[in-house]
């Protein structure tokens, strides 16, 4: 039975010729015996009606659990980029660019500790984002970037350095959420599924009964 509801779903030919099945049982059933009154037919509107509104909600559902399925695992795959992308900038030791950054620029001392200060500030700053994206991003979860310490820098260099990191990880949040909605689409309850599947069936039993009626009121003219 399952074999054959498969078939019904995946081919094209297979849905044909069960529609035109059905169409002729339901002659023989409701057509030709011409035991339904008006009232009775009226009822078999309500039915297809109902029918092909569910076949076509439920096939619509599968194409886009399909459509976002697919999408999903691009998107697992741009998340996983831009994680990457962004902490190739930022480390726990002393390797990033705050950290071994010297300045040769000829200044007053004063000015050269102001400068050494954001320095060492924002190497500091850039370890401790480490540590917070390394405990908050498994199964690509969302950056809270509130949790970041402040940071306030005057430097040029320091400066662009901060704006370019948040932004990477703003990008990176961005393709958590994109990710997280589309998961979400492809997740269904069981009755949903349960609907998905015989969607099509609805839609041939919906159509061939509409078919019958059609051939019902010529009968009448």
């Amino acid at each position: 039975m399952s074999d054959i509801i498969e078939n019904i779903i995946s081919n094209f030919w297979c849905s044909i010729i069960c529609l035109i099945v059905v169409t002729i049982i339901l002659h023989l059933a409701l057509v030709w015996p011409g035991n339904l009154s008006i009232k009775q037919w009226k009822f078999v509107d309500y039915i297809w009606i109902s029918l092909t509104a569910v076949g076509l909600v439920g096939t619509t559902r599968t194409v886009q659990k399909m459509i976002s399925g697919n999408r999903l695992e691009d998107l697992s795959h741009q998340v996983a980029w831009s994680y990457d992308y962004f902490r190739r900038f930022i480390s726990a030791d002393n390797s990033s660019l705050p950290c071994i950054l010297s300045y040769g620029k000829e200044s007053s001392r004063k000015k050269f500790d102001g400068i050494l200060n954001e320095y060492k500030g924002t190497c500091d700053w850039q370890k401790e984002i480490y540590r917070i994206t390394t405990s908050d991003t498994s199964d690509f979860q969302e950056i809270d970037i509130e949790k970041f310490p402040k940071l306030s820098v005057s430097d040029s260099v320091m400066v662009k350095f901060k704006g370019f990191l948040l932004s990477k990880i703003t990008d990176y949040n961005k393709s958590v959420m994109e990710r997280k909605r589309n998961k979400e689409l492809t997740q269904q309850s069981s009755a949903e599924n349960i609907t998905n599947y015989f969607a099509p069936i609805f839609l041939i039993i919906g159509l061939a009964l509409r078919i019958t009626k059609v051939t019902w009121e010529f009968r009448q003219l």
